[in-house]
């Protein structure tokens, strides 16, 4: 009986403590039945996302969100501080998270050093907060540093190369040669838009004749117009600048050597210098191979020597038929001369001849001290092109004794 008493005594003890402490100790954070009220605040995904930084003149952007989707378009205010200032607002759409925030940095055209600012949420309507638990909680992301670089612009040849080598083409002449000017960040040589016409003044200077071996579609200066970045030098070149004659090495050179316009921010890039080197169409021929070896045993009989070789050169465009002789008295004279049809660079033809025919006997040879060559003696120039040439170092085809002969 006992501890029944005791027992009824427990239950009514922590009744009674219960009913006191939900009358007396109120505190709303562990009231569960109220949860925070919706918010919205900056997206960062990542720590590329924790600074805005961009150029002078163009555009920062970052996302504005929200948790939870709502019945209605939500607009959030902001506000722009620091080296310059601006305020506007987005909307989120009804049944959407997100809206895009984007910021244009105001071009100055003073030689600087950049900018900083802050963009800040000020403002949404439809009750909800900025950031969770209120702009000053720490528990969003409600404000973020901008920062940005001057627009600087180079001016410079869009190629990086300084020089670059052609050869003569045939009678139809070069292409039109075209040369590229454009504006560009010189830090990392993106292209950058002139805020202002620039007119860039260059010279051409080098072998060619203007007038004769070309002529200047584009005369000096260019102008790369406000907003765009690039404008171009054209030249062509004449069709009697191939021609049928040996010439040394020629070169075209362009410079950009000043320019008018722009705006402080906008320089000429050093050694703004492009050199287009000619080089002649010369066509040197050779024997494709040089030396044919005879057992000296084989003189005596005086045998007929048959041997395919070839010539080879660079590509013959000259518009006539080439042709090459040579000094031997050959058994099989329709061989030659040579001759090479426009368009080919190699052809293959046959040495017929006894050993005699070229001097060999068996009273006359010391063995690897003799030779008797078949050798080119020249061109015949009926049609042909002064720039063919033969080779100096490999001109002949030598027939060489091995051993010599058993006397």
């Amino acid at each position: 009986m006992k501890n029944i008493h005791n027992r009824l005594l427990i239950v009514f003890l922590v009744l009674f403590v219960g009913v006191y402490s939900c009358d007396d100790f109120d505190d709303p954070n562990l009231d569960f039945s109220n949860s925070l009220p919706q918010y919205v605040e900056f997206r960062v995904d990542n720590a590329s996302q924790l600074r805005l930084v961009g150029i002078e003149g163009g555009e920062v952007a970052t996302v504005v969100r929200m948790r939870e989707v709502q019945d209605s378009d939500i607009t959030i205010s902001y506000a722009v501080t620091g080296d310059f200032a601006t305020t506007g607002s987005v909307v989120i759409p009804q049944g959407s998270l997100t809206a895009s925030l984007s910021v244009t940095i105001p071009e100055d055209n003073i030689v600087g050093t950049g900018g900083t600012a802050t963009l800040a949420l000020t403002e949404v309507d439809n009750g909800l907060d900025i950031g969770r638990g209120g702009p000053q909680s720490g528990l969003s992301f409600v404000e973020l540093p901008v920062s940005w670089v001057d627009d600087l612009k180079a001016i410079t040849f869009s190629s990086s190369l300084t020089r670059q080598v052609n050869v003569e083409t045939n009678e139809s002449g070069l292409d039109t040669l075209r040369f590229f000017v454009r504006t560009v960040n010189p830090s990392d040589t993106t292209t950058v838009a002139a805020d202002a016409d620039i007119s860039v003044n260059f010279t051409i200077s080098g072998d060619l004749t203007a007038g004769v071996d070309y002529t200047l579609l584009t005369p000096s200066p260019i102008v790369i117009d406000a907003e765009t970045s690039q404008d171009t030098i054209a030249i062509v070149m004449a069709n009697t600048f191939d021609n049928l004659t040996a010439d040394t090495q020629r070169d075209f050179v362009i410079e950009l050597n000043s320019f008018t316009g722009g705006d402080a921010e906008t320089s000429l890039a050093t050694g703004q210098t492009f050199t287009q080197e000619f080089l002649d169409d010369t066509k040197v021929f050779s024997f494709s191979s040089d030396t044919l070896y005879v057992d000296s045993a084989m003189i005596q009989l005086d045998p007929i020597i048959v041997t395919d070789i070839s010539l080879a050169g660079e590509l013959v465009a000259d518009a006539s038929v080439t042709t090459f002789n040579f000094s031997a008295s050959l058994r099989n004279p329709s061989n030659l001369p040579v001759a090479f049809s426009p368009g080919e660079s190699s052809r293959p033809f046959r040495i017929e001849a006894r050993v005699s025919d070229f001097g060999f006997s068996a009273t006359n040879m010391v063995a690897d001290t003799t030779y008797h060559s078949v050798v080119m003696s020249g061109i015949n120039t009926v049609n042909g092109d002064a720039e063919v040439s033969v080779s100096t170092t490999a001109d002949r085809f030598v027939i060489g004794v091995i051993d010599p002969p058993m006397n």
